[in-house]
């Protein structure tokens, strides 16, 4: 007992409530238990991942080596800048990163508390030689990111200073092993001469080359300096490549981004999900004010149908005139296997009615009678009132404890039966025994 309810044949108030739950969770007659929100939710975390790709602009501190010790001051210890970029990645929840403009030497890997950072930058200048940064990527990984790294081999490359590629080995319960390739590149600037242009694109299509096999999939992530527009409504040269929700005008540098994503059969995640602008710009001009798109996120036109969501968080600081870009990824791919045709009914053969042996003779007279009314000579409005006579008849019979629901259901005007044969279904189905407005 609970509550001082009676415990009768009604039972307490938990056997009301678990039995209210059974009858709301009823499903065409088989009662199933309540579905946990939480577990999927967890489910849908399990066969997804966060990717990201941010423009830092700088992970150079003032004092002290760069890429290794903290910074200790006279007080206080202060972070990192690549410890204020993981902590942000952490609390967005993004397992793979991958970092433009980092303008660090050398191409290392180095721990940052849970997260392991691929960079590769430019080469480390000889003794005397003065230190020029620029450039440089990096990806993170953390969680089940780096424990797929790290089961695929630890296997990465820096091909320049402005492309790096680690590969994943992925595995699920619905399909087979796969390797994931992440790339992350930084495009160069409007202002660079065209031979730096031309061996960008030609080291990235090297890269892209080796990773499109059938049971691959990559991710191209990258601050590509160049506007792509929206598709257009009428006809678009690009059609597979963008999509109708972009950001902006597309430039020059944007139709050279769409012409290599046509050619190697990519599309570009940030223009196919309709958001409010400030999700869709991820940079600023310093002198004009204007929000751009030019961080993207790249994918196989395949792997389009895998991914949920890409949009920029605002949140997310580092100090950087640059947004992050996430793309919600689906990793596990549950495919929906069709049932076999069933196999082949018996077939009868009607021609028997009319002439059987073993028919009687009153019984095959009437068939014939009956046969004969539907033949072409018959009138459509003669048929139709002996389809409903004979539909009536059935209904009487068979479905007779759900008479009203049939009736509202041949007189519907609808369906053709309107008129007199709608007048005689109603009269033959209630044959009297509902009144008023129980029949309509």
């Amino acid at each position: 007992m609970a509550l001082g309810y009676p415990s009768g044949e009604f039972g307490t108030v938990s056997d009301a409530v678990t039995r209210q739950a059974t009858r709301v969770s009823t499903r065409r007659g088989v009662a199933s238990p309540r579905v946990d929100r939480q577990k999927l939710a967890q489910r849908k975390t399990e066969r997804t991942c966060q990717f990201a790709t941010w423009n830092v602009r700088s992970l150079v501190n003032e004092h002290g080596p760069v890429e290794t010790a903290s910074v200790r001051g006279t007080r206080k210890q202060e972070d990192r800048r690549i410890d204020v970029v993981v902590r942000e990645l952490e609390r967005c929840h993004i397992e793979v990163a991958g970092l433009q403009e980092t303008r660090w030497f050398g191409q290392e890997s180095y721990c940052v508390g849970k997260s392991v950072v691929l960079s590769s930058g430019r080469s480390l200048p000889q003794d005397g030689a003065p230190l020029l940064r620029g450039e440089g990527v990096a990806i993170v990984l953390r969680g089940r990111a780096l424990k797929a790294w790290k089961a695929g081999g630890a296997q990465w490359r820096a091909v320049s200073p402005r492309i790096a590629v680690a590969q994943l080995k992925m595995s699920s319960r619905h399909q087979k092993p796969f390797s994931l390739h992440i790339i992350v590149c930084y495009a160069p600037t409007f202002r660079s001469s065209r031979p730096v242009k031309n061996d960008f694109f030609d080291d990235l299509q090297e890269v892209l080359g080796k990773c499109s096999g059938a049971a691959d999939k990559y991710v191209l992530l990258g601050d590509f300096n160049a506007r792509v527009g929206s598709r257009a409504q009428a006809f678009d040269e690009w059609t597979d490549v963008r999509g109708p929700a972009g950001f902006g005008e597309c430039n020059d540098a944007g139709k050279e981004l769409l012409s290599f994503c046509s050619m190697n059969n990519a599309t570009i995640c940030n223009t196919w999900f309709e958001k409010k602008a400030m999700f869709k710009q991820s940079w600023q001009h310093p002198h004009t004010k204007n929000w751009h798109a030019i961080d993207f996120v790249v994918v196989h036109q395949r792997d389009r149908r895998l991914c949920l969501d890409c949009r920029v968080i605002i949140s997310a600081d580092c100090g950087s005139d640059h947004r992050m870009v996430c793309l919600t990824f689906v990793l596990d791919e549950v495919r929906f296997h069709h049932s076999p045709p069933a196999p082949n009914r018996a077939r009868y053969n009607v021609s028997l009615l009319r002439t059987g042996p073993s028919m009687p003779e009153d019984q095959r007279m009437a068939t014939q009678r009956r046969l004969h009314l539907f033949q072409e000579s018959v009138s459509s409005a003669r048929r139709r009132t002996l389809l409903a006579n004979v539909l009536a008849q059935l209904l009487e019979t068979w479905c007779a404890y759900r008479r009203i629901t049939y009736v509202r259901f041949m007189a519907n005007p609808e369906l053709g039966i309107v008129g007199s044969v709608a007048k005689r279904l109603l009269r033959t189905l209630t044959r009297g025994h509902f009144r008023g407005s129980h029949c309509v």
